[in-house]
């Protein structure tokens, strides 16, 4: 979200995609039927144009990328705001 820092590419997508495997799977067992749906990417800038996470590396759009299309593959929704 705004002002938030953007997911990290220094980790790799595999240990990524193991994190919200393992977030995704205690929702279920806490009672969210399912878990959850899939990715909605809220990737706005920074009020501090200057700042740098008001851009993204090109290392990091692959690894949105890449974490999308894995979720694709796997049945998950995938949305990314602002369009």
């Amino acid at each position: 979200g705004w002002d938030a820092p953007h997911p990290d590419p220094a980790v790799p997508l595999e240990a990524w995609w193991a994190a919200l495997t393992s977030w995704d799977e205690s929702a279920e067992r806490a009672g969210l039927r399912g878990g959850f749906d899939g990715l909605d990417w809220d990737l706005e800038g920074n009020d501090d144009r200057s700042s740098p996470r008001s851009r993204f590396s090109a290392a990091g759009l692959r690894l949105v990328a890449d974490l999308s299309a894995r979720a694709k593959a796997s049945g998950r929704f995938v949305s990314l705001a602002p369009p």
